[in-house]
């Protein structure tokens, strides 16, 4: 019991240390460190903290839901714990964070509240069970990466790139979902560079893909393959594309 207790004093001393050292550098990084909940230093930095990263932390059960005390948040890594949900009151607090990474977590659902995040420039939300995705991730102006790669996502909402006028997506993996088919606005998405569509189970993709004109890479392998059957005698100009990736296509 005795070693156990200083274990766990020689802990809180280690997370105060570097909270105390974060009122200068503005960035605390506790990854690793087996907290299951924020620890009050954190919360008393408000203002001050402008990234964290609780990278693997053995966070459950729900949301940390301490981390609406920290406003100021511009990066915010949740990845590789246990969270099954993001409430629609987090990100309305969250107006001034550009990154989140809530990757390899056990998230079921995103809230309907994501376009409060105006500032948003990076979403992972990769390796996860989300079965859908709210269209207000679309109206996210300043959102330029998107990675929902190894999802259950069944498909992308019609809407979800409506207002693609002012969306400045350039970065988009949808890889290893359930996709069928694909929103036809995203033929919209104009500055779109990058995109990945592997490991699905698409049998085409919308005619209106040829008006992305910046789309420089498309992965597109191990889909059902009707609609790109062109490009299998090695031609990587598909869709203006300098790189098509192609590998392990169920049928030629």
């Amino acid at each position: 019991m005795a070693a156990y207790k200083e274990k766990l004093q020689n802990y809180k001393t280690e997370i105060h240390r570097r909270c105390m050292d974060t009122k200068l550098t503005k960035c605390l990084d506790l990854s690793g460190l087996k907290l299951y909940t924020i620890p009050k230093d954190v919360i008393l930095l408000g203002h001050t903290l402008r990234h964290l990263y609780l990278h693997k932390c053995s966070l459950k059960d729900g949301f940390p839901f301490e981390i609406m005390h920290l406003p100021s948040l511009e990066t915010l890594d949740l990845s590789q714990n246990r969270l099954t949900i993001i409430p629609d009151s987090f990100c309305v607090t969250a107006r001034l964070l550009r990154v989140l990474d809530v990757s390899y977590n056990e998230l079921y659902r995103l809230p309907s509240s994501m376009n409060e995040m105006i500032q948003l420039r990076e979403f992972n939300a990769a390796h996860n069970k989300l079965i859908y995705i709210p269209s207000e991730l679309g109206k996210l102006r300043h959102l330029e990466e998107v990675d929902l790669n190894n999802n259950d996502l069944l498909g992308l909402p019609n809407t979800l790139f409506d207002d693609a006028a002012s969306c400045s997506i350039l970065s988009l993996n949808v890889a290893g979902n359930q996709l069928t088919e694909l929103p036809k606005s995203l033929g919209c998405v104009k500055g779109l560079q990058s995109l990945n569509l592997s490991n699905n189970k698409l049998k085409y993709v919308p005619a209106s893909m040829k008006q992305l004109k910046k789309l420089h890479t498309l992965h597109y392998g191990y889909n059902e393959w009707y609609a790109l059957k062109y490009a299998k005698r090695g031609d990587n100009k598909a869709y203006g594309c300098k790189a098509l990736f192609l590998i392990g296509v169920l049928s030629l």
